[in-house]
């Protein structure tokens, strides 16, 4: 529930009393005008009736008692019925969410908080009850927290917190590790490598078992290089290697003109 509620009566009877002397504090106050306060007077008023209409309605229920039906008393009834189950079943739609409990189960609980509503209305009138006959020693808290949930919860929350920074210093740095690095500065150069390595290990397959020798590999001629840009392109990736065959091919280049 979004809202939680007290966890036994005594609670329960605690908070209804210090809603009900709390409003009608607010509903008494002179420095608010009065045409601002009515509908709460109003409200308070039928509020406080509460108690008696819950012993009524019990004994309505058990016993048949006659009274006459007349269209005020009807209105009545049925403004006030339908507001405290209205209250009730808005309550139980907002609080229980189906994404987390399931639809069945939402559906349950809304239908058992309405089936309920007597048995709430007859905690309601106790309520009221018992902020008449006892006076609140100072502002009472109603703990809706138990031990073990409040440790469950923080060693939640602290593992979701650890789980949301590793994912944001990774989703950060997506290039940290030296072979990404390597790898989105020489593309062509790591696709070739894995060509070459996937080449050799079919090769080494093939062979396994088989005792025929491997086959040389051949590689391409290095092409010829004229130009000074040509050769300082090719020395900083080929390094000695690729000098040597520079020279190489401008000695045979020249013997050609020759």
């Amino acid at each position: 529930m979004l809202e939680k509620s007290p966890f036994d009566l005594l609670d329960f009877l605690k908070q209804r009393r210090r809603w009900f002397h709390g409003l009608w504090l607010t509903a008494l106050k002179r420095d608010l005008k009065l045409r601002t306060r009515t509908l709460l007077l109003i409200v308070l008023s039928f509020w406080s009736l509460l108690p008696v209409w819950a012993v009524l309605g019990l004994l309505n229920f058990f016993l048949y008692l006659p009274y006459p039906r007349t269209l005020f008393m009807m209105a009545i009834q049925c403004a006030y019925q339908g507001a405290f189950m209205w209250a009730y079943l808005w309550g139980a739609i907002f609080n229980f969410s189906p994404r987390r409990q399931g639809w069945l189960t939402y559906i349950l609980y809304v239908a058992f908080t309405v089936a309920l509503i007597p048995l709430w209305g007859l905690m309601e009138g106790c309520g009221i009850l018992y902020a008449f006959l006892t006076r609140p020693g100072g502002f009472y808290v109603v703990k809706k927290e138990l031990s073990s949930m409040e440790e469950i919860q923080k060693q939640t929350r602290l593992a979701n917190l650890k789980k949301t920074k590793a994912a944001k210093v990774s989703d950060s740095h997506p290039h940290s590790h030296p072979h990404n690095q390597a790898a989105s500065a020489f593309p062509s150069f790591t696709a070739r490598h894995c060509r070459l390595d996937s080449f050799m290990s079919d090769n080494d397959r093939s062979n396994n078992g088989s005792g025929a020798p491997e086959p040389e590999l051949e590689l391409p001629e290095l092409p010829v290089v004229s130009s000074r840009s040509e050769q300082s392109a090719l020395s900083c990736f080929g390094g000695d290697d690729n000098d040597n065959a520079t020279k190489h091919g401008s000695e045979e280049a020249n013997g050609g003109e020759g």
